[in-house]
């Protein structure tokens, strides 16, 4: 499928607005994605200073592969999914939540993710369901096939029909990324997706300062950005440097939110490719009923407190330049 995008793009040659990068990874089941770890840990700053999104391909074009509603997106890049499956296929999109797999190795530098696998089996009883669902969690879709992960996943399991299909749809969200002067990633959904779940932590222990914080800071951010994404959506046309000022803000954010929603240890290292809660900074929480005693509960808090004040320190350096953008918005778009 990279091929063959490659080869679309190339032949057409389009004047994209921002260029794409397309790679293989090794060590992706063998080595735990060794392959995409290393490359991140070697071009940190290229990244983050350069990369718009992450598109990740695995398992498509399988025979019976006819569920498209159930694959991996963030909140804030659910829409140009969902665009992409609605043009191609007239389908609707749900989407599931990332999990440390599938080569996600570029949430440090703070990079937005889209897809992992895209197609897969209506939902049944097999044992390779039954994994997949351990590793993804159940949904309405089945997974990626019994062969999956077995001598039997050759390529008679492909089905040419339904691997055009899912290039189809990769192609047309991948030039939606390329083309689209503004970058589509929504950070409303995003700090929405956030503050969903510091709710919910936040009503397991309401008493603790550090949620206290947390609270009242994702919903000042969320204000903040909600009140930029509407000075922008109200705009009928941009400048060149209207259009470089508001994608430089959209990345500067997703620096911050990806990290915030996804990011346990900081953004140099990775987390292990395990399962790993939503905003984990602040998950610890839920540890809370699970203590056997009240030394391992006076452990917990003290981790969560610190963990807060991380998370909470962030947060406060983003209503800062959340305030200076809006400020610099205001009169960039006055000219």
């Amino acid at each position: 499928m990279l091929l063959e995008i490659a080869r679309i793009i190339g032949k057409e040659k389009p004047n994209l607005y921002r260029s794409l990068k397309l790679a293989f990874w090794s060590g992706h089941s063998h080595g735990r994605y060794a392959g995409s770890a290393l490359y991140a840990d070697e071009n940190w700053e290229e990244l983050h200073d350069h990369c718009v999104a992450h598109v990740n391909i695995d398992s498509v074009g399988a025979m019976n592969s006819v569920v498209l509603s159930e694959g991996n997106t963030m909140a804030e890049t659910k829409d140009v999914i969902a665009d992409a499956i609605q043009e191609v296929t007239g389908e609707t999109f749900n989407g599931s939540r990332f999990g440390r797999s599938g080569d996600q190795s570029f949430w440090g530098p703070g990079i937005p993710s889209l897809l992992m696998g895209l197609s897969e089996q209506r939902p049944n009883n097999t044992p390779s369901m039954k994994a997949f669902s351990k590793l993804f969690g159940t949904g309405k879709g089945g997974g990626f096939g019994w062969w999956w992960h077995t001598t039997e996943d050759t390529i008679d399991k492909i089905d040419p029909d339904l691997l055009v299909r899912d290039c189809q749809i990769y192609l047309s969200l991948i030039l939606k990324m390329c083309n689209n002067p503004l970058i589509p990633i929504n950070q409303v959904a995003a700090i929405e997706d956030i503050q969903k779940h510091v709710s919910n932590y936040f009503k397991l222990y309401s008493e603790h300062q550090g949620l206290q914080t947390a609270k009242v800071r994702v919903s000042k951010a969320k204000s903040l950005i909600e009140e930029i994404n509407r000075k922008i959506a109200n705009k009928e046309s941009f400048t060149e440097g209207q259009i470089s000022l508001i994608n430089d803000w959209i990345m500067s954010t997703s620096r911050v939110l990806v990290r915030l929603n996804y990011v346990n240890d900081d953004e140099f290292n990775h987390d292990p490719a395990s399962k790993q809660f939503p905003v984990p900074l602040l998950a610890d929480v839920q540890k809370l009923n699970e203590a056997s005693s009240e030394s391992e509960k006076h452990v917990i808090i003290t981790t969560l407190t610190r963990k807060a004040n991380k998370f909470n320190f962030i947060l406060r350096k983003l209503i800062e330049d959340l305030e200076t953008f809006k400020n610099k918005l205001e009169l960039k778009l006055k000219e």
